[in-house]
């Protein structure tokens, strides 16, 4: 293996010890609330309420999570995280929005 190579494998192995707990996000607790119960429609960034287009489009937004303040999981009634998630998926998914039946389900994302 040439210095470069070396260099380079040395960097991710500690960008991977540090990430497992030199960022402080190991000390906080894993969130533990139950199962999202998604006959709710608070468990739903967008669920089309009239069902008439012929595509139904699943649509699984990007994290917006980007604290610890829950843990390393965010609560799905944190409404700080929720307003920013509607926020992300309506201007994302807006682009399905003529043709096709949205659904986009909270989940409980995890810290970047």
């Amino acid at each position: 293996m040439n210095q470069k190579t070396i260099t380079m494998i040395t960097g991710l192995i500690l960008v991977m010890v540090m990430g497992l707990g030199g960022c402080g996000i190991a000390d906080k607790p894993i969130t533990t609330n139950t199962a999202p119960d998604y006959s709710s429609s608070a468990c739903w960034s967008i669920q089309s309420v009239d069902s008439d287009k012929l595509i139904d489009v699943f649509f699984m937004h990007p994290t917006t999570y980007y604290t610890t303040i829950d843990g390393v999981n965010a609560s799905l009634t944190n409404e700080t995280v929720n307003r920013m998630t509607d926020a992300v998926v309506l201007s994302q998914a807006s682009v399905f929005d003529q043709d096709c039946n949205i659904y986009a389900p909270r989940y409980r994302q995890i810290s970047i």
